[in-house]
């Protein structure tokens, strides 16, 4: 406020000064008039106040002072301005960067759930059915109960040495160890649950719409939509051949950390082959 009235004080300066000068020089013609009378007298009276000239010329110079005042004044009010338009700016550009940023999550996040929903829609419409030759019945199942009729139930094409029936993924690693998961039958039922998986966690790590430090909030939402018995296949899977582009993601968003520990055969050579966060421990 104090600057603003800045204008009004020097334009009041510059009056009374003008209203001073104008009524010397008045009355300095005046006393030339009155009291003094001839040419002479008033060229000796006039050297006298030959002062005069040099007075008004202070006058002149303290104005100049004054205006330079004033400009450096208001060089350093549009100076602030300046800060303060600098100041709005980066505010701007900070709320910009804010929204830029929110509409992005906002997009990752559509293609996410997107994907995520997808990924729950293939494990869901998952079909099995075949018939047992050997006791002529059928083994069927759909959706998450495949994952556990695969890994606990279902018979392998072949007998043990022993003459018993392999049962499950479970009793043909736990017999034949874990290179042999792929020998399961029909194990390719999986094929596009587990790529969708792949695809699914890439697109999460490798996304620039979301901050680094965000990337395993979003895997942890994909390893609690996982079923126990999906877990336990996701961990096999990713020792196969098949499994090798996925094991690293497994990894990296320690998707095998609620994993049933009791579900877990040749536990040893599991602990070997899988880095500690993939699990978010030792086991």
């Amino acid at each position: 406020m104090n600057q603003d009235k800045n204008p009004n004080r020097y334009t009041y300066y510059f009056i009374v000064a003008g209203v001073i000068v104008v009524v010397v020089w008045l009355l300095f013609w005046l006393v030339l008039d009155v009291r003094i009378g001839s040419h002479e007298e008033r060229g000796t009276f006039g050297d006298k106040f030959g002062a005069v000239n040099a007075l008004f010329a202070g006058l002149a110079f303290a104005g100049l002072i004054v205006t330079m005042i004033m400009q450096r004044e208001e060089l350093g009010m549009q100076r602030q301005e300046l800060m303060q338009t600098r100041d709005e700016l980066a505010k701007q550009r900070q709320e910009f960067e804010q929204q830029n940023k929110t509409l992005k999550y906002q997009r990752f996040e559509s293609s996410f759930f997107t994907l995520l929903t997808s990924f729950r829609e293939i494990a869901m419409s998952l079909s099995y059915k075949a018939k047992d030759s050997a006791e002529d019945v059928f083994i069927e199942g759909n959706g998450l109960e495949i994952f556990e009729g695969y890994y606990k139930s279902k018979v392998a094409d072949w007998y043990g040495d022993d003459g018993r029936k392999v049962y499950g993924i479970k009793g043909l690693v736990e017999r034949y160890g874990i290179d042999n998961y792929e020998k399961m039958p029909d194990i390719h039922l999986f094929d596009h649950y587990f790529r969708f998986l792949y695809r699914l966690l890439k697109y999460v790590r490798n996304s620039d719409l979301i901050e680094y430090k965000d990337r395993h909030a979003y895997g942890a939402l994909v390893r609690a939509a996982l079923s126990e018995y999906e877990l336990i296949l996701i961990l096999y899977n990713g020792l196969s051949k098949s499994g090798e582009k996925l094991k690293p993601l497994l990894e990296y968003f320690s998707i095998l950390k609620n994993v049933n520990k009791k579900l877990i055969v040749n536990k040893l050579d599991v602990k070997k082959r899988y880095k500690g966060e993939a699990f978010d421990y030792t086991l």
